[in-house]
């Protein structure tokens, strides 16, 4: 059991050859579901840069969420993903294997990748709840992959969980 709350984090910049990235951590995960990791009250603020490099999941809490919630937290940034080669791109999150995002917000991000993109997650088979209400959701989805089976969604790019109640002000451009 884990808990990061009432943090910012400033002037990120992302850059390298890895699996799993995000602004706070590359995977946030517990042990089980009676063992829930908690973010609470994260604002990511992203330096006016590029992300580059080979990325398998990029999200701009965290690369991965298993067994976590992420709630009331945010991104904003001017950062763009378009010189890096990434798989998996969220807003917040690139893939929610189970786990909850509930009352976040993103702004400014202009996401791109190879395979599947979201504007909160890339992935999901978790849930992702009223996010957008108390907090803005703005991002531009910029997608032109060749050789994939692709997926792009406003919210999430592939859902294989739960989405409700979310308020969205996405521009995805194929």
């Amino acid at each position: 059991n884990s808990t990061v709350r009432d943090l910012t984090i400033t002037d990120v910049t992302i850059n390298g050859n890895v699996t799993l990235v995000g602004g706070l951590a590359g995977s946030i995960t517990s042990s089980s579901t009676n063992s829930v990791s908690t973010i609470t009250n994260v604002d990511i603020v992203y330096a006016d840069a590029d992300v580059s490099g080979t990325i398998t999941n990029l999200g701009g809490i965290a690369g991965v969420i298993e067994n976590g919630t992420i709630i009331n937290s945010s991104t904003v940034s001017n950062l763009t993903t378009g010189t890096a080669s990434i798989l998996n791109v969220g807003g917040l999150v690139a893939r929610i294997n189970s786990g909850t995002l509930e009352d976040n917000g993103v702004t400014g991000i202009q996401i791109s990748a190879t395979r599947s993109v979201g504007g909160l997650a890339a992935v999901n088979d978790g849930t992702i709840r009223n996010n957008g209400t108390n907090n803005t959701v703005e991002v531009v989805i910029n997608y032109n992959a060749t050789g994939y089976a692709a997926t792009v969604g406003g919210i999430a790019g592939s859902n294989t969980g739960t989405i409700y109640g979310n308020v969205a002000n996405i521009d995805v451009n194929i």
